[in-house]
């Protein structure tokens, strides 16, 4: 019991995520600040969005653990990162919201090849990105970002239009995944998390998910934020930081082929949670 409370409470934490965090609450109070909101209430609501994130990233971590050895991490890993887009997409849509249930998985397609660029320049690989196809990987990415960008250009009230994207969204994303890099399958055998440290991973998604629309919530209204703007800016940073945690890890074992099609998988996988959340809105009553 102890080994296991021991797995379960480790959060690999660095400078890095002290910066990110301080980012975060700076966005918030200075938003606050100028806006006139409530700066204290406001300083614990961005504390309150961060430790339920971070236990978000946890739980995606304990899962990643468990799947260490799969020799095609880079694939599996650009699906399961996007856990947190998921949980978000849920909560929007389960409060009629739109936008912000959008704001993350389409904001997460700007955040991604930002952070995956941080990751390479820290970890020393970036120079090696340019032995890659950098013309399908471009593609890839500048396509991905641009139909994520088109979806705030339509008005929200117009159906009709939002079907069209989604549909649109799907052929291009689908031809962008044919399109995805092979992976190096490599045998490479290290410790891994036992496979029971899932079901608490899940716990943890869940409890975090419940709290978290009323934390954006309350954070918005004292910051005087728009939450789509909290959504796209803010939790699609956060969100991704599993991603930029997977591809540093990936980046530092010289596996540039995997770190890529995570990043590459995890926008695409954006892009159909996105379409599949624009349908089930336009099913729902609204």
């Amino acid at each position: 019991m102890k080994q296991i409370m021991k797995v379960l409470l480790k959060f690999d934490l660095d400078e890095l995520d002290f910066i990110s965090w301080f980012l975060v609450l700076a966005f918030f109070c200075v938003s606050a600040f100028f806006y006139q909101g409530d700066i204290q209430q406001t300083f614990f609501g961005a504390c309150a969005i961060i430790v339920l994130m971070l236990f978000v990233s946890h739980s995606i971590a304990l899962i990643l653990g468990v799947l260490k050895n799969h020799p095609r991490m880079g694939e599996l890993t650009g699906y399961i990162t996007n856990g947190p887009e998921a949980l978000v997409i849920m909560v929007g849509l389960f409060h009629n919201k739109l936008y912000f249930a959008m704001g993350v998985p389409l904001g997460s397609n700007f955040a991604n090849p930002i952070l995956f660029t941080v990751a390479a320049l820290i970890t020393g690989m970036f120079l090696m990105l340019f032995k890659e196809n950098m013309i399908r990987i471009g593609t890839i990415l500048l396509g991905t970002m641009g139909l994520a960008a088109s979806f705030f250009l339509l008005p929200e009230s117009r159906d009709s239009l939002l079907w069209g994207w989604a549909g649109i969204a799907l052929a291009l994303s689908t031809t962008f995944y044919f399109m995805k890099i092979d992976e190096a399958v490599e045998e490479e055998i290290e410790d891994a998390i036992p496979p029971l440290y899932i079901i608490p991973a899940i716990l943890f998604l869940i409890t975090a998910g419940y709290f978290l629309d009323p934390a954006v919530s309350f954070t918005a209204i004292n910051s005087r934020v728009p939450e789509g703007v909290i959504s796209f800016c803010i939790l699609s940073f956060i969100t991704s930081w599993p991603e930029f945690r997977t591809a540093t890890s990936l980046l530092k074992r010289k596996k540039m082929k995997a770190a890529v099609l995570n990043i590459l998988i995890s926008n695409i996988t954006n892009l159909w949670l996105a379409i599949l959340g624009v349908v089930i809105y336009l099913l729902l009553p609204h």
